[in-house]
């Protein structure tokens, strides 16, 4: 057992206590007549004198070579004393001197003369005790500091403040809201400051500090979001992407799942795209889904409705189902209504697409110029927003803008044409301004439109319209909205439509007797008839984009079956044809547990007084039902999972734009991520315990640090014996 054959091939590691102790008592192997094959395999006789000089020698008679017993046991010193063996007889009385000079020769030795006796922690003595206390106090020190230092980046990361200036060195009159906030944090904390003053090999306040700060930060807040992941049944994921300031392709990854009753949405990070192909952005959002065990749990896709990410064949949503097979898409439903709004206001019809043409001089005209919007003060207090082609709720801002202050409009860009009359100059009641002869011009064309019937007439008619675009567009924009609501939602809105329909008749438009004057050019009825009815015809096309670009389809239709609206209408007569689509879609679910579930949940009064899916699933949680329905609580997970709105992703997006301005363009990725997530998910942050202590120890742990993080202890763990 103690042989040097035996326990190269057996580690002494592997051996239980019991056994170790045996081969420690047993002693080196010294076994006689040994023949040592040195160079040029010259063979020489090893006298067993050495035996007695040097206890620790031990020697192989197949390896023909010599070996140190201790190294050879515990796996430290030479590798020729302990792997190889020893072969050089003639300089042999020099190695033997110089192995036992070795601090790992020494170090093998103790731990070998103390196996199985008492703990060497019990015989520490109280210096190295002292010493250890005194380490651990400086340690309490450095995480006080650094635990401050996190907490100054955690607040410029809430509130999106750029961390550096333009020069951080100590004498500096710009040196960036970080230092400024450390120098704060120093008036008020003692230690800090003592810190600040008089440490020489740790300040932590240098940029590579910072940056390696974020950098933990960000991944305790990913092994946060695992955890998550890991607990919760199902997951959908969400993208999007936009170009920044830099002009690099930004695409962002958002997760959503259900926990506890509550819904998530957490940022995973902005992804670069060298290209915006189908293949390309693919890539980019199977690497974030495969460093998370998801290939059962992910159940829904939402994008936008370009062809490159919907493409039934070789789009980005096709491609993710090759191998994530329960991942159905959902095209987003605020892009829907913008493709509902496009698609009634300017496209198809050509007096409404000639109406928003023109209303969106008024915002070009006001916008382009600080003098122009400094008159429009003037006259009245608005300013007109820029209309936005894929953003309809912005072209509402600028129809409710203009319909209520026409009045105010007409008068200044009489003033621009005409100029102010000598009363208003002398009186000082309005500025004087010399306009040119472009600005003369164009305001010219704007007070053509504000005196024209049929502009006037648009805008009474969409200034009616656009509040119940608003309505929808902010219900589409909630993080909570599931299938039912969306479908009451857009039910509502088709509702207000039809109302509005039939009023169109009675909108009339009546110019000031002067401005009739003006306005020489007369509409006959005919011509207000055909107005009005392509006001109609916008209507109808509204409601019918509406009604089919929402209809609940594939696999959103299983998930009305948990609408408790409808609880009291499936209790009189059971949705057998929805109730068949759950094997369809969702095959994870047990049917016929399901549907006795359901009929319990569609016969209780209980059940039939929630609001929402949501409101049900916290009831069964809070009551402790949640096992007893557990087929029913799947699916009400899977429908609050399942994204109908990437209204996360342009949140992200705005995040981006204020993060990364012309002054940070060129910030990394891995910086940009961590500053994003510190300000999208600072409510999540701050609810993470000990947060800043996980982000000092993985700071610790990163690399060798020169300031002391981590504890010591007097048990101390053996080290591997390889």
């Amino acid at each position: 057992m103690n042989s040097v054959d035996y326990l190269l091939e057996n580690r002494f590691s592997a051996h239980s206590l019991q056994e170790k102790i045996e081969i420690k008592r047993l002693g080196p192997h010294r076994p006689d007549n040994v023949v040592v094959e040195g160079k040029a395999n010259q063979n020489r006789k090893f006298s067993n004198s050495w035996y007695d000089k040097a206890p620790w020698l031990t020697a192989s008679t197949t390896k023909k070579a010599l070996f140190c017993f201790p190294c050879l046991l515990l796996g430290n010193g030479d590798n020729a004393w302990r792997k190889t063996g020893y072969t050089d007889l003639i300089h042999l009385s020099r190695s033997i001197k110089a192995h036992e000079k070795n601090a790992a020769h020494l170090t093998c030795c103790v731990r070998l003369e103390l196996l199985g006796n008492v703990n060497i922690c019990t015989q520490l003595d109280d210096a190295y005790r002292s010493s250890i206390r005194k380490h651990n106090q400086l340690v309490d020190k450095n995480r006080h500091v650094l635990s401050k230092l996190i907490d100054c980046v955690k607040f410029c990361g809430a509130f999106e403040l750029a961390l550096r200036g333009h020069n951080e060195t100590p004498d500096s009159e710009n040196a960036g809201i970080f230092r400024g906030l450390v120098d704060l944090v120093a008036e008020l904390d003692g230690v800090l400051a003592e810190h600040l003053d008089t440490a020489t090999t740790f300040k932590g306040t240098s940029k590579t500090i910072q940056n390696e700060l974020l950098q933990c930060m960000y991944e305790v807040y990913l092994d946060h979001v695992e955890s998550e992941i890991e607990q919760c049944n199902f997951i959908s994921v969400q993208a999007d992407e936009t170009t920044d300031v830099s002009c690099k392709c930004q695409v962002v990854i958002v997760i959503r799942y259900t926990l506890n009753g509550e819904i998530k949405e957490r940022f995973m990070g902005f992804q670069e795209a060298k290209e915006k192909h189908a293949d390309a952005l693919t890539k980019i959002i199977t690497d974030v889904l495969c460093k998370y065990n998801v290939k059962n749990k992910l159940i829904a896709q939402t994008y936008d409705g370009a062809a490159t990410m919907k493409g039934r064949i070789n789009g980005v949503q096709a491609q993710i189902r090759k191998d994530y097979p329960l991942a159905y898409f959902v095209h987003c439903y605020a892009h829907q209504l913008n493709l509902v709004m496009e698609q009634a206001c300017s496209k198809n019809i050509r007096k409404c697409k000639i109406f928003f043409a023109n209303l969106a001089g008024f915002s070009v005209f006001f916008t382009s110029s600080p003098k122009r919007s400094s008159q429009l003060k003037e006259f009245c207090a608005a300013r007109i927003p820029r209309a936005a082609q894929t953003r309809w709720n912005f072209t509402s801002r600028v129809v409710n803008t203009v319909y209520e202050n026409k009045d105010g409009l007409l008068s200044s860009l009489i003033a621009i044409r005409d100029g102010l009359p000598e009363s208003e100059i002398e009186t000082a009641q309005h500025t004087h301004f010399n306009w040119d002869a472009k600005t003369i011009s164009e305001a010219a064309g704007l007070i053509k439109w504000l005196l024209d019937d049929e502009f006037m007439f648009l805008l009474e008619f969409f200034h009616r319209v656009m509040p119940h675009v608003d309505i929808l567009y902010a219900k589409l924009q909630k993080r909570n909205i599931s299938v039912d609501e969306v479908d009451k939602a857009v039910q509502a809105f088709i509702r207000d439509l039809k109302k509005l329909r039939s009023e169109i008749d009675s909108i009339s438009v009546t110019q000031d007797e002067d401005q009739s004057a003006s306005n020489t050019r007369k509409r006959r009825r005919d011509d207000m008839q055909s107005l009005k009815s392509s006001c109609k015809e916008a209507c109808d096309t509204m409601i019918v984009q509406a009604t089919d670009r929402f209809t609940v389809v594939g696999n959103l239709i299983p998930l009305q079956l948990v609408d408790p609206t409808s609880f009291s209408a499936y209790a009189a007569n059971f949705p057998d044809e929805k109730f068949e689509q759950v094997a369809v879609f969702y095959p994870m679910i047990v049917k016929e547990k399901l549907k006795t579930e359901l009929t319990v949940l569609y016969s209780s009064s209980e059940f039939q007084s929630s609001k929402s899916s949501l409101s049900l699933l916290q009831f069964l949680i809070e009551n402790n039902l949640k096992h007893h329905f557990s087929e029913v609580c799947q699916l009400l997970e899977i429908s609050l999972t399942t994204p109908l709105v990437s209204a996360e992703s342009e949140r992200c997006f705005s995040t981006l734009g204020r993060i990364k301005t012309f002054l940070r363009n060129t910030m990394t990725n891995e910086r940009l991520n961590a500053l994003a997530a510190l300000s999208i998910q600072k409510s999540m942050i701050r609810d993470i315990a000990n947060f800043n202590q996980l982000v000092i120890n993985k700071f610790a742990a990163a690399k060798n640090r020169r300031a002391e993080f981590l504890y010591k202890t007097c048990s101390r763990p053996e080290p591997d014996d390889e």
